[in-house]
């Protein structure tokens, strides 16, 4: 089982017990620099020395750090082979049209920037396998979780019954207001009415589509961190941060 606890005032981690070779960091708006990802030119000095420092922390290297370019697609990417260089200096760098990654590398950190969509990471023992994914409405409506959990099984030979799944902070069924269309792209149990008003709960969606793929419910932390509601330390698009992000990390060392 997961556990998340604070190590300082910039981050978070969200470590295994049972597997300390099992690595899950998320930053917060205290790690105070613009960690968007630059659609046509290098990250700047700042962003760069930025990063490094947060993969130092935990003996991880930039160089081989792999971002995803997300696009709020269902895309996976899977890294069979090391890899160098992959988004952490310039977004072009980056994973093309890709929201989701898978690797049975270790010290290969898979790295996404979020603010309200829903970071999810994925840990299988045996194998020892990572994924990441980046799930907003349309990427979780696209069933992304669900075919990553398909993809480690296929490509890698995980067991669902045996994957271990996180949420990072993202925007809850509190704050997440939507229009009456998203009745068409998800069950009826993920849209709840408040006052005539429609609210998206994207976590709870995502854990009935991992469900659906054979992960065991007692499986699936949730750090329960509402980037709308918690504001004041995570970054939120809908509470108008623009593209400021946070960082989310896993890795296997």
């Amino acid at each position: 089982m997961f556990l998340t606890h604070r190590k300082d005032s910039l981050f978070y981690t969200c470590e295994d017990k049972d597997h300390p070779d099992f690595i899950c960091v998320f930053s917060n708006r205290n790690f105070n620099y613009d960690l968007r990802a630059a659609e046509s030119r290098e990250e700047s000095g700042a962003v760069i020395r930025a990063r490094k420092a947060l993969l130092e922390k935990f003996g991880l290297d930039l160089e081989r750090a792999v971002f995803l370019q997300q696009v709020h697609g269902a895309r996976i990417a899977f890294l069979h082979s090391p890899v160098f260089r992959r988004g952490g200096f310039a977004y072009t760098e980056g994973l093309e049209g890709t929201d989701a990654a898978i690797t049975d590398l270790k010290n290969v950190p898979l790295c996404l920037l979020s603010a309200d969509c829903l970071p999810v990471f994925f840990f299988s023992p045996r194998p020892k396998v990572i994924g990441i994914a980046h799930a907003g409405w349309k990427g979780t409506g696209s069933g992304i979780v669900s075919a990553v959990i398909e993809k480690m099984t296929t490509d890698f030979g995980c067991r669902p019954d045996e994957v271990k799944v996180g949420f990072g902070p993202g925007i809850r069924s509190c704050c997440y207001e939507v229009g009456v269309e998203f009745k068409k792209y998800f069950s009826a149990q993920s849209i709840v009415e408040k006052e005539s008003r429609l609210f998206l709960d994207l976590a709870a969606e995502n854990v009935r589509r991992l469900i659906a793929a054979g992960v065991k419910r007692i499986n699936i932390f949730d750090a329960k961190i509402c980037t709308a509601c918690e504001n004041n330390e995570f970054f939120s698009y809908r509470r108008g941060d623009g593209k400021n992000r946070m960082l989310t990390i896993v890795c296997r060392t």
